[in-house]
């Protein structure tokens, strides 16, 4: 049995699962309906799932209802951000700080499409700012024809 930590029975909303019961690795999911299965997206703690879940909706939590936000790459890079990333110069100098921040949030999304969740998942680059739409008409079509394409909000 997978003990499980989320709380919102809206769909879509986040998930987050431990394996097995002695693992200290927590996993995140898309989970879009209650006939799907839940779509892997990475560790809790990965910038990976906390991008997702900064652009999830305003609240940035778990618990929080499906509704997508645009964000600045300050606000993301907040959400997203590491303690490795202290040691990192360009962050530190005013002058490339907001590009480094672009690179490390569009790394993150360029890990997200080489994933199979990235069929439900849109992104939208808009000058210094990110939106992420999750595509949720197309679920029970596509679980019931069985056909793997991509999707675009």
């Amino acid at each position: 049995m997978k003990h499980s930590s989320h709380v919102s029975k809206t769909w879509p909303h986040l998930v987050v699962e431990r394996p097995d019961p002695l693992s200290q690795l927590w996993i995140g999911y898309l989970h879009l309906s209650s006939t799907s299965p839940k779509l892997h997206i990475g560790a809790a703690d990965s910038r990976e799932f906390r991008l997702v879940q900064c652009l999830f909706s305003p609240q940035n939590s778990l618990s929080a209802k499906y509704a997508p936000v645009t964000q600045t790459y300050e606000r993301i890079f907040s959400a997203i951000s590491m303690s490795k990333d202290a040691y990192n110069a360009r962050l530190q100098v005013m002058a490339s700080a907001e590009g480094e921040m672009r690179g490390i949030i569009e790394s993150c999304v360029r890990m997200l499409q080489k994933q199979p969740v990235a069929q439900y998942l849109s992104f939208i680059f808009d000058g210094t700012r990110l939106r992420m739409d999750v595509a949720t008409g197309v679920v029970s079509s596509l679980l019931s024809s069985g056909a793997r394409r991509g999707v675009s909000a």
